[in-house]
C-alpha cells in the first residue's frame, strides 16, 4: 500500500495485522529516493532509473533558466480556490514547493486561513492559484480556468496587488504540483514569468511523462492557463 508520510503511522497500524507492508510519500521527502525504491520493491529498477534520469533533466533545465533569472518575486499561493481564495498553501504542501522549485519567495510560509489585508501587506507581483476541479479534458476546461483568472481580477482586494496590474496570475490544477509533474509545473510558472528566457512548452513535457511514465493518463487538454 502507498499512502501519504502524514498518515503512515495509522496506514501501517491498521494493515500489520493483515501483513500487508505500507510505504509513504510527502513533499518534503526525497522524490528519487522513493521512486527508485519502488523500483526495487516491484522488480522495476530500469523504469525508475528511466524516470529519475528525465526528472534530473528537468531539475538541470530549471537550475540552468533560474541561474539567467536571478530574480525572487512574492507570490500569494491559493492553496484551493474552489474552497476559499483566502486559504494558503505553507511549506508542508505540494503547490508552496513548486512556487519554491520555480524561484518565487511565498507571502506565507504555513497552511492557514489569512486575513485580506496581509496579501495587500505582502503585496505579491505573482498570484498562483490551485485547483482541485479542472478537467483538462473537459470541453470547458479553458472557460473554467479563464473563469478563474477573472474572477481573481475582479475581487476587490486582489485586484489592488502588483499581480493583477502586472497580469501574472497563473491557475494550475492541484494534482499537477504533485511528485514528477511538480517540475515541469515550476517550468510552466517560469516560462510565463520570463517568457523570453525560459521557451517551455509544459503541455508537450506532460505529454512526454503520460505517454512514458504515467500511461493511465490521457495525453492532451488544458492543464494551465495564465493571464
Amino acid at each position: 500500500v502507498i499512502t501519504w508520510s502524514y498518515i503512515l503511522p495509522q496506514v501501517r497500524q491498521k494493515l500489520q495485522a493483515f501483513n500487508i507492508p505500507a510505504i509513504a510519500w510527502g513533499p518534503t521527502d526525497n522524490l528519487t529516493s522513493f521512486i527508485y525504491f519502488l523500483g526495487l520493491i516491484t522488480n522495476h529498477t530500469d523504469k525508475a532509473t528511466h524516470l529519475i534520469n528525465w526528472l534530473s533533466g528537468l531539475k538541470r533545465e530549471l537550475k540552468t533558466y533560474q541561474s539567467q533569472i536571478n530574480q525572487h518575486p512574492r507570490a500569494y499561493i491559493i492553496f484551493a480556490w474552489d474552497y476559499s481564495p483566502w486559504f494558503v498553501a505553507g511549506n508542508n504542501s505540494d503547490p508552496y514547493r513548486v512556487a519554491v522549485l520555480a524561484g518565487l519567495q511565498p507571502c506565507f510560509n504555513k497552511s492557514m486561513q489569512v486575513q485580506p489585508e496581509s496579501v495587500l501587506q505582502c503585496n505579491p507581483s505573482v498570484i498562483i492559484v490551485t485547483t482541485w476541479y479542472l478537467n483538462p479534458h473537459s470541453p470547458n476546461a479553458t472557460t473554467y480556468c479563464e473563469g478563474i483568472i477573472n474572477s481573481v481580477r475582479s475581487n476587490p482586494v486582489l485586484n489592488q496587488t502588483a499581480a493583477v496590474k502586472e497580469g501574472n496570475i497563473i491557475v494550475i490544477p492541484g494534482y499537477l504540483t504533485e511528485g514528477p509533474p511538480g517540475y515541469i509545473t515550476a517550468l510552466y510558472i517560469d516560462s510565463v514569468l520570463w517568457p523570453n528566457v525560459v521557451r517551455v512548452n509544459a503541455t508537450e513535457l506532460l505529454n512526454q511523462y503520460f505517454s512514458e511514465f504515467l500511461t493511465t493518463a490521457e495525453p492532451g487538454g488544458t492543464w494551465f492557463c495564465s493571464g
